[in-house]
């Protein structure tokens, strides 16, 4: 569903971003250590569209 909703922004002409909920976190976290964060949020910022997918806890 998130990649359809993806789509659909794209063919209007929308920014879209597609991440994992661990692999932002993992991102953040390593602007951070860097002291990129606040240009890390500021190109999530300048998105349309941000999808979070894999939200759940694998056992």
């Amino acid at each position: 569903m998130g990649t359809a909703l993806g789509m659909a922004a794209c063919e209007r002409g929308q920014t879209v971003r597609f991440f994992t909920v661990t692999g932002l976190v993992v991102r953040l976290t390593e602007a951070h250590k860097a002291g990129t964060l606040e240009r890390a949020f500021m190109e999530l910022q300048r998105t349309d569209l941000i999808i979070l997918d894999e939200w759940g806890v694998r056992l």
